[in-house]
């Protein structure tokens, strides 16, 4: 399935929260970039490991480690707990959420920046409060559901309110990404 060309300029127009914005909100609350893996190491105390929950599941990463600031792990939590609301709600069938991207360290801004040309050297993900979550992609419920199946378009909708609330809210700020088809979130929050 595409999505249509409406959803792509409604998903651009609302969630528009460019680089220069996040890095900033980022460098506020989130933690001195790591250079290496070993820094992320030495810095876990004041981290939280994201790992595979109810709400959502974390893809395997090649560019980033699965830690967020304790601000970055709550909205991350908001956004999924508030997605499987909305779809019990509307009596969608559960699905959760898939992270695809999350903490990287210079090093890895640095290689990722040589096989994606949208990333940025000076990235809000250096500051473990921001993540991907893709919306081409959503993990289904393997056992029965009273509820229906929804179509990925229907399931990118739900998130989008959710996400359009925390936005406004001022919890977040989101910038759609079409090429890589996610949202890229970073926490306003510490």
């Amino acid at each position: 399935l595409r999505d249509s060309d409406a959803s792509h300029k409604l998903c651009q127009k609302l969630f528009n929260d460019k680089n220069p914005v996040q890095v900033e909100a980022a460098k506020a609350v989130g933690i001195v970039p790591p250079e290496t893996r070993a820094d992320v190491r030495a810095a876990a105390s004041q981290l939280v490991k994201i790992e595979d929950n109810q709400y959502y599941k974390v893809d395997p990463l090649t560019h980033s480690v699965p830690y967020l600031t304790p601000g970055g792990s709550r909205l991350l939590d908001m956004i999924a707990e508030g997605f499987a609301e909305r779809l019990q709600k509307q009596q969608i069938a559960p699905y959760r959420l898939i992270v695809t991207s999350v903490l990287r360290t210079r090093e890895d801004a640095l290689k990722l920046g040589q096989v994606n040309v949208n990333a940025s050297k000076n990235s809000a993900h250096c500051y473990a409060t921001t993540f991907d979550i893709t919306y081409s992609r959503f993990d289904a419920s393997k056992g029965d559901s009273i509820y229906r199946k929804a179509s990925r378009s229907e399931l990118k909708r739900v998130l989008m309110e959710v996400l359009r609330e925390l936005q406004l809210a001022k919890k977040c700020y989101v910038k759609y990404e079409k090429k890589q088809r996610c949202f890229h979130i970073t926490t306003r929050m510490k």
